[in-house]
């Protein structure tokens, strides 16, 4: 089935970041390679944190292209052998932000429903979200906290359903903690 909710709300990273566009991480290769093993060979949710300036969008970036790279290699070995005519699958990483996952949400339940739908794609194609800062994902949604898109993503977070990799500065951190209590 055609993707819907991810390409509405979301650019793939892998294809942006594999063109060579942006900004490297300089001297933290082996901080990427470590980060692009994780994406690559763990199902599992990433934050980074750092203070901001410090490169985290940089590593992560690099981070993602490595991990795109392995994943296509072993995906397109496999699928040479089983199926050559079929085309590659679709990009595995997603950015987007709070903003943009509630953006011309008006009625009760709207944006829930398609974080829903979101949330279904990302497991179709083994994707993974990645949000530019944390702290937004706990701050829009609702009125407070436990109505929040965070609050939203929890419990598919808890299940393994939802792969998540997001940002965050240690004052962010410390809010999140603080709005969490």
């Amino acid at each position: 089935t055609p993707l819907e909710a991810l390409p509405a709300v979301a650019e793939p990273l892998g294809l942006r970041t594999r063109r060579g566009r942006g900004v490297r991480a300089v001297g933290r290769e082996l901080l990427v390679a470590q980060l692009a093993q994780r994406l690559a060979r763990e199902r599992t949710n990433l934050l980074l944190v750092g203070e901001p300036g410090t490169g985290k969008s940089a590593v992560l970036h690099d981070a993602i292209r490595q991990a795109a790279r392995t994943k296509d290699d072993a995906t397109l070995e496999a699928r040479r052998e089983e199926r050559p005519d079929e085309p590659p699958p679709p990009q595995q990483f997603w950015r987007t932000t709070g903003q943009r996952l509630i953006s011309g949400m008006k009625y009760l339940g709207q944006w829930e429903a398609r974080c829903e739908k979101l949330i279904e794609e990302l497991g179709e194609t083994n994707g993974t979200l990645c949000a530019d800062e944390l702290l937004e994902l706990v701050r829009v949604g609702g009125q407070d906290t436990s109505e929040s898109v965070a609050a939203f993503f929890a419990p598919y977070l808890e299940r393994g359903e939802l792969r998540l990799v997001s940002e965050a500065s240690p004052a962010q951190l410390d809010a999140i903690r603080v709005v969490s209590l």
